[in-house]
């Protein structure tokens, strides 16, 4: 897959696993910055 897809499909599963559909900036950042994706 793609950064971008990497990006998105982590924060699914984070939010999956948690069931917490609510995530943060930061949080976004973090899993950009982990998959060397830069955040627009």
């Amino acid at each position: 897959m793609g950064r971008k897809q990497d990006v998105i499909a982590e924060i699914f599963l984070r939010c999956s696993k948690s069931r917490n559909w609510i995530f943060t900036n930061d949080l976004v950042k973090q899993i950009c910055t982990k998959h060397q994706f830069a955040k627009p």
